[in-house]
């Protein structure tokens, strides 16, 4: 009888030791996940900084300096539209860092490749049904079996936008020659009319800390089993 009890009880230690370590690997995953969520924000944060002192220098230093130069009714795309250059200095931030996906989209934008998917279109509707609110969104999505981590900021029509995205006859005439009057004009002052992404793949990441949670889990278990033969050994041998 006195065996049985005692076989019970290491069994019973054992469970309970080998559930505790079990717990412990779950609570480290999530743990160090959150941590991981948070560091990838604030990278995403970074990279939108640098993007909206891109955008401010053109307007403020860059745009105004060229105007003064050129004749009445010039643009120089590469140079004053913050859109344009934006784009390419994005697509040579993406030949850097390829695993960042950035996107700036519109609900009519003057180049195609600025159209939003139905994911973007949602967020923008969100955002222009409070426009005076938090015009900005963070989360992990799921898309085609992988898992992002995205970074949604809304676009807001302001006025110093309104020579480009304004009333097309008002706009000068190289870009207008451009792009046309159709797309991309008439945006509402005020009005949320798009908004910039930032997507980064999260499944390797995933993929590891799970990897090093199973580990911490394994060698528990394995803790326990040899903690449970030296027990039996010592009270049933020794």
């Amino acid at each position: 009888m006195n065996i049985r009890l005692s076989t019970k009880f290491m069994i019973g230690m054992g469970l309970i030791v080998s559930l505790a370590v079990g717990s412990l690997a779950v609570l480290f995953y999530e743990y160090v996940k959150t941590v991981y969520v948070q560091q990838t924000f604030q990278k995403t944060d970074l990279v939108f900084g640098h993007v909206d002192a891109t955008m401010k220098y053109i307007d403020e230093e860059l745009r105004p300096k060229m105007f003064n130069i050129l004749p009445k009714d010039e643009f120089v795309l590469e140079a004053m539209s913050t859109s344009f250059v934006n784009k390419g200095v994005m697509d040579r931030f993406s030949d850097l860092f390829p695993e960042y996906v950035y996107r700036r989209v519109a609900l009519n934008p003057m180049g195609s490749h600025n159209q939003p998917n139905a994911f973007e279109r949602g967020y923008i509707k969100r955002f222009s049904e409070n426009p005076e609110g938090e015009l900005n969104w963070k989360g992990l999505v799921t898309s085609g079996n992988k898992d992002f981590f995205i970074h949604l900021k809304g676009v807001k029509m302001e006025k110093k936008c309104g020579i480009c995205h304004g009333d097309p006859s008002k706009s000068p005439k190289s870009l207008i020659d451009h792009y046309g009057t159709v797309n991309g004009h008439n945006w509402p002052e005020g009005k949320v009319v798009g908004l910039v992404s930032m997507a980064i793949p999260m499944d390797a990441t995933f993929s590891r800390l799970q990897q090093v949670a199973l580990s911490i889990f394994l060698v528990g278990l394995i803790g326990v089993a040899l903690l449970t033969v030296f027990l039996y050994y010592f009270y049933y041998v020794f």
